[in-house]
């Protein structure tokens, strides 16, 4: 959900603002086949205010 910022502004032909930190990914090549990995290679997962797990590459780790 975080990426989709991103790449609907490339699709519209926008740009993101680069006067502070946007934590978004172009996917569009991804979403488009145009490539077969994601633009990201991790992610953390929220449940409400704490972080639920964690993954990055090929290694996930999970919270209670």
């Amino acid at each position: 959900m975080m990426d989709l910022y991103a790449t609907f502004a490339e699709i519209a032909g926008g740009e993101v603002p680069t006067d502070r930190v946007i934590d978004s990914v172009d996917q569009t090549a991804f979403l488009t086949g145009q490539s077969e990995k994601s633009a990201r290679d991790g992610l953390m997962v929220y449940l409400s205010k704490r972080i639920f797990g964690v993954k990055w590459h090929n290694w996930k780790m999970m919270f209670n």
